[in-house]
């Protein structure tokens, strides 16, 4: 890194052991303040999550020394090209759900009345995060590119008729076409 300078970073791997040692030396840091002398600088749950995310890019630097061996290089190399052949194919896939997204999100408004707007619990997509722009994102998401849904709820409000087109429109699209052209994808990338 003293030697390359920012070129360091071109290398993918080399940002990820760079994170991976950023985010061990801040985890460490935080369990010597908050545990050595007794002061509850930190919160327990966020020295946890620094912790958690330490373990995982530590994890993640296995693979990386996996290409040590030569029976599994063959391995790390195809997860390598598998992702670099499917990023174009993603910005695609996040173009659909976000259009489908969008849809979900302006009809759903139909079914909020004034007295509704606080506790409302008829919606077009799920509760993931009390935010409804990322919820309706991730509920299309689970629901095309995962299976998870609920048909029931788009039987409900003045677009019923559209939202259940749409969501039969969505499943169809999402699951079908777009993940049988990610599986045509990796297919190319094996041979």
């Amino acid at each position: 890194m003293w030697a390359d300078g920012l070129e360091y970073f071109s290398d993918y791997w080399n940002c990820i052991d760079a994170t991976s040692l950023s985010i061990n030396t801040i985890f460490l840091t935080m369990c010597t303040l908050s545990f050595a002398f007794e002061n509850e600088l930190f919160k327990v749950e966020t020295v946890r999550t620094f912790g958690a995310f330490s373990c995982f890019f530590m994890w993640i630097k296995v693979f990386y020394w996996m290409r040590l061996f030569s029976s599994l290089a063959y391995y790390v190399k195809l997860i390598q090209q598998t992702i670099s052949d499917s990023l174009q194919f993603m910005l695609m896939v996040l173009i659909i759900i976000l259009s489908f997204a969008n849809f979900f999100y302006v009809i759903d408004r139909n079914l909020i009345t004034d007295y509704q707007a606080e506790t409302r619990t008829d919606r077009y997509y799920d509760t993931y995060t009390e935010n409804p722009i990322r919820d309706v994102i991730i509920s299309v998401y689970m629901m095309g590119a995962l299976g998870d849904f609920d048909s029931t709820i788009y039987r409900v409000g003045y677009n019923r008729y559209f939202a259940v087109a749409m969501f039969l429109l969505a499943t169809f699209i999402i699951s079908v076409v777009f993940m049988n052209m990610l599986i045509a994808i990796m297919g190319e990338t094996f041979g």
